[in-house]
């Protein structure tokens, strides 16, 4: 128990505390960590269990955090991925819906000037009938003064 800060055995499972070079050596030369690692660096849950009790503490606890942060981040980056493609999704059915509104739009802007150039037409036409009338009111004024003074006869 005296000798618990000289020689770092009494720190148990605390990976922060480094171990002194020697011990680790000796540890992994004990527990065979060379050849314990598997493709890619990733430790599976049951290789984890089994090489528990042979592995330095250390060891251990850095593949725990390293396959927990890795959950973490493909959990993250599973949710940035839905999230994204659900905005893009969104951002496509409000495209289909501006575009079956312009088309909409273009239609009504088409009728509205096939129907003021109607119109124009019409106006055009009544006006030069206008003018014909009155120009043959004009040429015709004296004829219009005896029908109405024959028109005041006959109604009196």
């Amino acid at each position: 128990p005296g000798s618990a800060g000289a020689g770092g055995t009494s720190h148990g499972y605390n990976p922060m505390v480094s171990q002194p070079p020697q011990q680790q050596q000796q540890q992994e030369q004990h527990s065979g960590a060379g050849m314990n690692s598997s493709a890619g660096g990733r430790v599976d849950g049951n290789r984890m269990n089994q090489s528990s009790s042979n592995d330095p503490p250390l060891k251990l606890f850095k593949e725990h955090a390293v396959e927990t942060l890795a959950r973490r981040m493909m959990k993250t980056f599973q949710a940035i991925e839905r999230h994204t493609t659900q905005s893009v999704e969104d951002r496509l059915c409000e495209q289909l819906l501006l575009e079956e509104r312009a088309s909409k739009l273009t239609y009504v802007a088409e009728a509205l000037a096939k129907e003021r150039d109607m119109i124009d037409d019409c106006i055009h036409k009544y006006e030069s009938k206008t003018l014909e009338l009155e120009g043959w009111l004009e040429k015709h004024r004296e004829i219009d003064k005896d029908i109405n003074a024959d028109l005041d006869g006959v109604f009196i």
